[in-house]
C-alpha cells in the first residue's frame, strides 16, 4: 500500500497542473496604482479610487490558421459569443461581490476601472472522448488575458492571465469541465481579485 503512495501524488498533482489557472493581477511596471497603499495592504494594485467598473467586450486572439475548413465557422461562432459571454460573466461576478458602487456592461464615461482582454483559446472538445478515454482526448481550452485600465486615461494598470484545461486523466471530471465552466470559474477569481483590490489601506486607530 504504501509502495503506491508516491505513484498516487504524483497523478494528483499532474492531474491539477493540467487543470491551468487564472492567476493574480499582475500589476504594469507603470502603473500608479502600485504605490503606498497597495504596499500597505499587500495587495498587487490599489483600486480604492474606483467605484464605477466598466466591463467592455473581449476580442478575438486565437489562432485559426490550423483549422480544417468545415472548423472554421463553427470555432469562428463560438468565439463571437464567448467575446461577449465572458465579459458579461466577470460583470455578474464584480456586480456580486459588492464591492463596487457601479458595475456597467459596455463603454460609459467617467471615472472608472475599465476591464477589456482578449481570448486566445477556445477549443470546447469532446465530453465523451474526456470521459471515456482520457490521455488527453477529446480535451478543452481556456486561455485569456484581461487588461485593468483606468477608464478616462487609458493608463494600463495590470493584468490577469488565465490558462485552463481539463483533466488530462479523464474521467467523469474532465468530461464536465467545458469552456463554459472554465470561464464562470476565472470571472469568479477575477472579481475576487478587484474585490481584494478595491479595499484602501487599513484605517488608522485613534489613539
Amino acid at each position: 500500500m504504501k509502495n503506491y503512495l508516491p505513484i498516487a501524488a504524483l497523478m494528483l498533482t499532474t492531474t491539477l497542473v493540467a487543470c491551468g489557472t487564472t492567476s493574480n493581477i499582475k500589476p504594469s511596471s507603470n502603473s500608479e496604482a502600485i504605490g503606498s497603499a497597495a504596499q500597505k495592504t499587500g495587495k498587487a494594485i490599489d483600486l480604492s479610487a474606483y467605484d464605477k467598473v466598466v466591463v467592455l467586450d473581449f476580442v478575438d486572439g486565437t489562432d485559426k490558421s490550423k483549422l480544417k475548413p468545415d472548423k472554421v465557422r463553427s470555432q469562428s461562432d463560438a468565439i463571437a459569443t464567448a467575446v461577449r459571454s465572458f465579459p458579461d460573466l466577470i460583470a455578474s461576478k464584480v456586480r456580486g461581490t459588492g464591492a463596487f458602487q457601479e458595475v456597467v456592461r459596455g463603454p460609459s464615461p467617467g471615472n472608472a476601472l475599465a476591464i477589456s482582454g482578449t481570448i486566445t483559446r477556445l477549443t470546447e472538445g469532446n465530453a465523451a472522448l474526456r470521459l471515456w478515454i482520457g490521455m488527453g482526448a477529446g480535451s478543452s481550452y481556456f486561455d485569456a488575458t484581461t487588461d485593468l485600465s483606468d477608464g478616462e486615461s487609458g493608463e494600463s494598470l495590470g493584468q490577469l492571465i488565465t490558462d485552463k484545461n481539463s483533466w488530462a486523466l479523464g474521467g467523469a471530471l474532465a468530461s464536465a469541465q467545458t469552456v463554459q465552466s472554465f470561464m464562470e470559474g476565472a470571472a469568479e477569481k477575477i472579481a475576487a481579485q478587484l474585490r481584494d483590490s478595491k479595499k484602501g489601506p487599513p484605517v488608522a486607530k485613534a489613539h
